[in-house]
């Protein structure tokens, strides 16, 4: 496991999956050092089709990039607990965000990108996840108490991005086929870059780290 620090290069060749984490921050502040890294890192991953998950402050500035409309909230959530619609299966889940994207649809086809599923409150238009070709995004934390189900069907279902669904160009693997598989996670409330190597593994998020189980 390596950590690196938000500063540090935006490169992540040789990773199957790269996991963006969350805040504190502004994610409409591109002149802030720790923004200007994530929307890097963004670009970089939208342009290569490399598998990602954004969390919290990073789900933000995805959506910034994907052309979202962003606003502060007039209340911030800061350990609100939520019932809402993941993608077809009510969840309970923990939001901790100060800004909120919006969407009036349930649905994108985004320019370079493709068909985006966007998970919103029928209400607000508020973006609680992102589905896309090759990327997940979730605005709650999974990790949080608040979450019920969290570590379990809510991360797998809210971040189900597997390193098969990349845009190919020779990053691709064919199902069946063992290989090492290289996770990094970036941005994270320590400004911190965590890598993992493993053959077989699983791997899930608890409060801005990365903790590996066999």
């Amino acid at each position: 496991m390596t950590v690196r620090r938000y500063g540090e290069a935006v490169s992540f060749d040789g990773y199957d999956l790269v996991v963006l984490g969350p805040g504190p921050g502004d994610p409409r502040d591109a002149r802030h050092p720790r923004i200007a890294y994530l929307r890097a890192a963004v670009d970089a991953l939208l342009a290569e089709r490399r598998p990602f998950l954004a969390v919290c402050l990073s789900h933000q500035v995805l959506c910034v990039r994907l052309g979202f409309r962003m606003r502060r909230k007039d209340v911030p959530n800061q350990g609100l607990q939520k019932e809402i619609d993941l993608f077809g299966v009510r969840e309970r889940v923990g939001f901790y965000n100060t800004f909120a994207a919006r969407s009036e649809l349930d649905g994108a086809e985004i320019g370079g990108v493709g068909a985006v599923r966007i998970c919103r409150d029928p209400a607000t238009g508020e973006v609680h996840a992102l589905h896309g070709p090759w990327f997940s995004s979730l605005q709650f934390h999974a990790e949080s108490v608040l979450t019920q189900n969290g570590p379990g069907d809510v991360l797998l279902r809210g971040a189900a991005v597997l390193p098969r669904e990349a845009g190919r160009g020779g990053r691709g693997r064919p199902r069946g086929i063992r290989h090492e598989r290289r996770l990094t996670a970036a941005g994270n409330k320590a400004g911190r870059t965590i890598r993992h190597s493993s053959e077989s593994s699983s791997s899930s998020i608890f409060n801005g780290t990365l903790r590996h189980a066999k």
